[in-house]
């Protein structure tokens, strides 16, 4: 579940969000390191979005499962017919 979590780019947008939102009541060094922690989380979400793009493994690997299951159905109720 955690991968899940940490690839998932809205989680990385919400936090980035979040520590925008503290650092905007903080001041001085803190507030500077709570936005550093915002521009990193952008970072990772962006490059968690570009790998779900750019990973071709990730869609063949649910489609062919559809197919398989859908043409399964459809030939068994060929059959009882």
């Amino acid at each position: 579940m955690a991968e899940t979590q940490s690839s998932d780019p809205s989680l990385w947008q919400t936090r980035a969000a979040q520590a925008r939102r503290i650092a905007s009541m903080l001041l001085g060094p803190d507030a500077e390191t709570v936005l550093a922690y915002a521009r990193e989380c952008d970072e990772q979400g962006r490059g968690v979005s570009a790998n779900t793009i750019s990973s071709p493994s990730l869609v063949p690997a649910a489609s062919p499962r559809f197919v398989s299951l859908m043409s399964g159905r459809s030939s068994a109720g060929t059959r009882a017919a």
